[in-house]
């Protein structure tokens, strides 16, 4: 029987031999390495595999054909999926056994976001397998090589013809039943949870959040900061600066500047070296905060030296906007400055993309005094990012810029990081116009998605199936925003604000079940735009019963 503990066992094999290089053989293979050609960047129209573009029908127009499905989440900054398609898509054997027995489908994770979380895929590149019927059979995350992935395939398809299952694989979400009236105590409960579980899973050898993976959570720890208080603030003080310490030294780009995405082992070994724009944002504002309320030269230095490498890699001068990432290089980040100087950079992606650029902008709103030439860049974006805003409201998913031109159309969480982006902006500008468009891109929100029964904002793709922790972090961006905006203006926005606190107030329970299961630690993040509108909304109870 095909098991997830050969899956494991397989995809292990990497991070374990990876585990093992030392640091003089890490330098002498970045000598070596120099001189030798980078992987090719990988598009999927070029693939062997015959692959069809996600569409939200591409399951329901090929059931017919009989087939199992391969499903294929891969982002252009993902060096290992460019590895995925080198060493395992690119051989014959394995691409002629997809294409004549497998419906085979490639999905862009960061264009069909909603899509990633729909299957609850956990890193990329990120496989699921389908049933002819389109459901699930199997998935897994990570990398298999040649024959490994050659055996998976085949065993997949002996399996379904044989009738077989894969047992749990298409069993539903967390399970959530929101309550049918507010209670402010419950309310209250959730965010001192979300403290307490953080600051317990806080790994007291290692440092960061965790036993596993290792990143820098800038939502998380800012929340920590700016809401905890007495000894408990103290403890987030100590537990943050440490965990920035490790993240400094083991993920942290000393040459260019900019931290890598996250570090797969619990020692901080093994990075995976894209560099992403919301990161490095979130990074400079949390170094900042931290360093005014502890004051630390290298917090202040790495803070600056992330924030020049926004400015001068992540910024497109000739569309005015920062753009979403920086592809990885294994072998790039390996070489000192002069090695770099005779070495290609890894490619900047050409595409930003919306949700991508919001949440850049808004950290970026938070700095409290911007250079005036950084300023200039964060506005310039802000007026790119409109541009993103159709007349009716809608939005567009990303700008192709070898085009210049916007793509697809967005999701419910593109409104909520939006709307929230430009009402931050507002304030923080003081710019009416862009109060304006936070405006509209929250009435056409509210327009598209706001489910009266439900009593939220639903993304049509989870109404069946919903990710609740997905849904709780864009209701919670836009509760946030509309009070932000002025809740009391108009009757119909109190109701939804009142409605949205009342459906996800029962959430301690998920929040002690993710607690629990001890991984997937960066879907914490999710949790902190409800918890900041769980506290503006009871200091606004606090003030109208003073009032």
């Amino acid at each position: 029987r095909f098991s997830r503990r050969r899956i494991d066992a397989m995809t292990g094999r990497s991070i374990a031999l990876k585990s093992r290089l030392s640091p003089l053989l890490l330098a002498t293979l970045a000598l070596l390495l120099a001189a030798t050609a980078r992987l090719p960047a990988w598009e999927h129209e070029k693939s062997a595999v015959d692959f069809q573009e996600y569409t939200d029908d591409v399951i329901g127009r090929n059931r017919g054909r009989q087939r199992p499905f391969f499903l294929l989440f891969s982002a252009q900054w993902c060096h290992w999926c460019h590895v995925f398609a080198e060493e395992s898509l690119s051989r014959e054997e394995v691409y002629t056994y997809l294409n004549e027995h497998f419906t085979s489908v490639f999905i862009d994770a960061d264009i069909h976001n909603a899509v990633y979380v729909k299957y609850r895929a956990t890193g990329l590149p990120f496989t699921v397998f389908l049933n002819p019927d389109g459901t699930i059979y199997f998935r897994y995350g990570g990398t298999l090589y040649g024959d490994d992935f050659l055996d998976v395939i085949r065993q997949i398809k002996r399996d379904i013809e044989q009738g077989g299952s894969a047992p749990g694989e298409d069993s539903p979400g967390v399970a959530y039943r929101p309550p049918e009236t507010l209670s402010v105590a419950h309310l209250a409960a959730v965010p001192d949870r979300f403290r307490a579980g953080v600051l317990e899973n806080f790994d007291p050898i290692q440092q960061g959040v965790g036993r596993g993976e290792k990143a820098v959570l800038p939502r998380t720890f800012l929340y920590l900061l700016a809401s905890s208080e007495g000894e408990t603030r103290s403890v987030a003080m100590r537990s943050i600066s440490a965990t920035l310490g490790r993240a400094i030294e083991w993920i942290f780009d000393p040459v260019e500047g900019g931290f890598f995405r996250y570090a797969e082992t619990r020692e901080w070994q093994v990075p995976h070296y894209e560099k992403m724009a919301d990161l490095n944002a979130g990074a400079v504002v949390l170094m900042q905060r931290l360093d005014r309320l502890s004051p630390s030269a290298s917090l202040r230095q790495t803070a600056e030296k992330t924030l020049g490498y926004l400015t001068a890699t992540l910024f497109n001068p000739e569309v005015g906007s920062f753009v979403s990432f920086q592809e990885a290089d294994t072998r790039y980040y390996l070489l000192d400055e002069a090695q770099r100087r005779g070495a290609a950079a890894p490619r900047v992606i050409a595409k930003i993309f919306t949700d991508r650029l919001a949440n850049t902008l808004a950290h970026l709103s938070a700095v409290p005094q911007l250079d005036p030439d950084v300023e200039n860049r964060v506005t310039r974006s802000l007026d790119f990012l409109a541009t993103a805003v159709q007349s009716d409201g809608s939005l567009r998913g990303y700008y192709a810029l070898s085009d210049r031109r916007w793509r697809e159309s967005s999701r419910l969480r593109d409104y909520a990081l939006v709307s929230h982006a430009f009402q931050r902006a507002a304030v923080r500008f003081r710019n009416d116009t862009y109060r304006a468009v936070s405006e509209q891109v929250v009435r056409a929100a509210y327009a598209r998605f706001f489910n009266p029964k439900k009593g939220i904002f639903v993304d049509p793709m989870f109404i069946e199936g919903e990710d609740v922790e997905y849904l709780m972090e864009s209701n919670g961006l836009l509760a946030q925003t509309l009070m932000g905006l002025g809740e009391s203006e108009d009757p119909e926005r109190t109701a939804a604000i009142e409605s949205v606190m009342t459906y996800f107030s029962a959430m301690q329970e998920v929040l002690e079940d993710r607690l629990w299961e001890s991984s997937d630690w960066e879907r914490l993040e999710l949790y902190v735009p409800y918890l900041e509108a769980i506290d503006v909304y009871l200091r606004h109870r606090r003030i109208a019963r003073q009032g």
